[in-house]
């Protein structure tokens, strides 16, 4: 698994090099999560979120406007807390109301 986050990182400066710079301050795993979306050409993911959930930072993989499409929120571990949203609409995450979080700041945005 450190192997994976380690390349998957080194590719994001490498490439970083030759567009524009791409800085994302969060766990390593999360700026993995980053990575494999950047360099996806089929991600529906256009922004990631983090808040404060329960105590806890936890990080929102928001859609780029899909119908009926889900928001999974991740722990600093990519632990998946919960998924939001979707053909239901739910907000309810591991027990609570996901409007209860508290919006840190924006990690990344397309």
């Amino acid at each position: 698994m450190k192997h994976i986050i380690l390349t998957l990182s080194l590719l994001l400066v490498i490439s970083a090099g030759c567009k524009k710079k791409l800085v994302i301050e969060a766990p390593a795993c999360i700026k993995a999560k980053i990575a494999q979306i950047v360099y996806a050409q089929d991600s529906y993911v256009g922004q990631v979120d983090e808040y404060i959930f329960k105590n806890k930072k936890v990080y929102a993989f928001k859609d780029s406007g899909i119908a009926d499409g889900q928001t999974p929120i991740y722990d600093e571990n990519c632990n998946q807390v919960c998924a939001l949203g979707g053909l239901l609409g739910t907000m309810m995450c591991d027990g609570e109301n996901f409007n209860n979080a508290v919006f840190v700041r924006t990690v990344w945005k397309r």
